[in-house]
């Protein structure tokens, strides 16, 4: 019981600021839901972002503009 309740807290206190983040580069920012999963889900959240194309920088690149 107490290993969920731990993921659940980290869960809570990393969701802002994942969701956030995956707004700016231009992702959905519900795929941040995944924090909750727990460490693999910080994994595959950091993975996606590591990897992942970023469509607010291509826009950039191909000289669309950036909220």
């Amino acid at each position: 019981m107490g290993a969920e309740l731990l993921t659940l807290g980290i869960g809570i206190f990393l969701v802002y600021p994942v969701w956030r983040i995956f707004d700016r580069v231009g992702l959905p920012p519900a795929l941040s839901l995944v924090v909750f999963l727990g460490f693999s889900g910080i994994w595959l959240a950091a993975t996606m972002l590591a990897f992942g194309p970023w469509p607010a920088i291509e826009g950039d690149r191909k000289g669309g503009t950036r909220s």
